[in-house]
């Protein structure tokens, strides 16, 4: 019954024919942890099949075009926005008006910064956010330009007379533009 070189161990021999491998440790890491970050790994990726599963899954084509169409249409207004005001602004300045009619017809200016006492009353100014949302300051600026200086931000001519103005631009909107060009 003793052990003889090249079989198995065991009473049935039915055990092991070569000795368990030695297998040398690498890194100050302590026993187990390898398999620790195994598993974490292996985790983290059944995580992130899932949550790619459920992106697919509630992936609605037309609801994204529709979100991003939205933001398109707020970039362009805030844009638009943008140009009117610079546009107001020096459009006022020609007709040499100091103050714009309301804080907001002309852009903020962006000047070098100051000591800490123009730093703080700076801050405070740039808190005050009008009580209007782009679109509605757009239309509002659009309106002056039109009825103070016969501008028409969209066709980018300044008018002889109101009456030129109706005759010849298509309307106070970008709609109103766009649909003209098709």
């Amino acid at each position: 019954m003793g052990y003889k070189p090249g079989s198995s161990l065991g009473k049935d021999g039915s055990g092991r024919t070569e000795p368990v491998p030695i297998t040398i440790k690498e890194g100050r890491g302590g026993l187990g942890r390898d398999e620790a970050i195994k598993r974490l790994k292996e985790r983290k990726q059944k995580i992130m099949e899932e949550r790619a599963r459920e992106l697919v899954a509630g992936f609605d084509p037309v609801a994204f075009r529709a979100k991003m169409r939205e933001k398109h249409m707020a970039r362009r207004t805030e844009s638009d926005l943008s140009k009117a005001q610079k546009s107001c602004r020096q459009l006022d300045l020609s007709k040499e008006y100091a103050e714009p009619m309301e804080s907001w017809f002309w852009p903020k200016d962006r000047l070098p910064k100051l000591d800490e006492d123009d730093q703080e009353d700076e801050e405070e100014d740039e808190e005050e956010e009008p009580a209007f949302s782009v679109e509605e300051q757009l239309v509002m600026v659009v309106e002056y330009l039109r009825t103070e200086h016969t501008y028409c931000l969209f066709c980018a001519i300044s008018f002889i007379s109101e009456t030129d103005m109706t005759g010849t631009c298509p309307g106070p909107t970008r709609e109103d533009h766009d649909a003209d060009d098709d």
